[in-house]
């Protein structure tokens, strides 16, 4: 695959190491993807480069809102506030790791947002984070493999191992 990784922020479930992220046996994990979409020529210093970028930043806290319809996506999704810490966390992984597939959706047009819908079902309970307040302590990258995404890698944030 042409852009196979993504960074992720997972909520409330978190997956195994090789885990399926949207169709394996325990469904579609909550996220919100940070860095979309993306290409490395080198996997392991795209992995050393994604964890000093976690150890250097603080825990923070991700605002939710409403429930829309994009008209620029076949998806619902569920609005996130741009927080300065959110920003700056995009805008770092951004300039290291490069433009995604989605260039429309990063840098100065960065559009944070949770997929509750995919192939016309919902695949997240908006009830569940809509208007609602999340602790982001870690950073994933995921990889497509096959028929999936899988859980390629976990990095604590900045004070994660004390929360």
């Amino acid at each position: 695959m042409e852009f196979p990784y993504q960074v992720v922020v997972f909520f409330d479930r978190k997956p195994a190491i090789g885990e399926p992220i949207y169709e394996g046996p325990n469904g579609w994990f909550p996220q919100l993807a940070v860095k979309r979409r993306f290409a490395s020529a080198d996997e392991v210093g795209m992995l050393a480069a994604v964890r000093s970028i976690a150890g250097s930043t603080p825990i923070f806290t991700l605002h939710f809102g409403a429930v829309a319809q994009p008209e620029h996506m076949p998806v619902e999704v569920i609005l996130v506030e741009q927080s300065s810490e959110l920003v700056e966390l995009h805008t770092t992984l951004f300039n290291t790791l490069g433009p995604s597939k989605f260039p429309g959706r990063e840098g100065n047009t960065f559009f944070p947002h949770m997929t509750i819908s995919w192939k016309g079902r919902r695949v997240v309970s908006p009830s569940e984070y809509s208007h609602s307040a999340q602790t982001v302590s870690d950073l994933w990258v995921v990889k497509d493999e096959g028929n999936d995404t899988l859980a390629l890698k976990s990095f604590p944030l900045r004070g994660a191992r004390d929360y």
